[in-house]
This record gives structure tokens, C-alpha cells and sequence, in this order.
């Protein structure tokens, strides 16, 4: 009987170690396709930013354009961190790119000179490739 009992036992441990090994197989892809669709996610809102702060620039708003432009940077400098802390340090370097081109158009459009459109347009091409 107790030998009954042990043998039950131990094809339960292994029941519950084969679907614990077959449920965590599923995580890890999952967990980096989640990173991926996040991360592409903030690239598509920086660039939406800039392009909003493009659109004020046309406008003549350039107070709202420096505003888009702050939140673009915010954006970038969260995905910066982001790669740095997962090792893409490759990746992050070409983000201070876009982060200081970011930076020359929303000083630009602070200081109302029309050379802030060029220097957005130049972010969007670093953030192109960064990505």
C-alpha cells in the first residue's frame, strides 16, 4: 500500500514538472514578442510626436511644436533606457541621435527659428534608424 502511495506520488511530481516545463517553454517567446510590440509601439509614438510638432512648425505654433517635441524626447529617452537595461547598447547610441536632433528642434522652435523643421525631419530619419 505504501508503495502504492509512493509510486503515485512521484508520477504526480512528474506530471506537474513536465506541464510546468511545457508552460514556461510558451513564456520566454512571448515575453520577447511583448518586448518587440512595446518597443516598436514607442518608436511609433515618437515619431507621431514629431510629426504633430512638424505640423505646429507649419502652423506657425511653436510653442505647441516644442511641447510635441518634449514628449517625443521623453518617449526616446525611455526606450534608450529601456534598450540599454536589456543590452542593446548598439541600438541606444543610435537613439542619442534622434534624442539630439529632438533637441535641436525644440530649441529651435522655442527660439521661433524655421530651421526647426529640418532638424525634426532629421530626428525622424535617426528614429528610422534606430529602429
Amino acid at each position: 500500500m505504501a508503495k502504492t502511495i509512493g509510486i503515485l506520488v512521484l508520477v504526480a511530481i512528474a506530471v506537474f514538472g513536465l506541464g510546468w516545463l511545457i508552460g514556461a517553454s510558451g513564456r520566454s517567446d512571448l515575453a520577447r514578442q511583448q518586448r518587440v510590440s512595446e518597443e516598436r509601439a514607442a518608436f511609433a509614438d515618437a515619431r507621431a510626436h514629431l510629426f504633430e510638432g512638424r505640423v505646429d512648425l507649419f502652423r506657425l505654433n511653436f510653442g505647441a511644436a516644442s511641447t510635441q517635441f518634449e514628449r517625443a524626447r521623453a518617449v526616446l529617452d525611455g526606450l534608450q533606457a529601456q534598450l540599454r537595461e536589456e543590452g542593446s547598447a548598439e541600438r541606444a547610441g543610435q537613439l542619442e541621435i534622434a534624442l539630439t536632433r529632438v533637441r535641436e528642434a525644440q530649441q529651435m522652435a522655442v527660439s521661433m527659428d524655421p530651421n526647426a523643421q529640418s532638424a525634426a525631419e532629421a530626428a525622424l530619419h535617426a528614429i528610422d534608424a534606430a529602429r
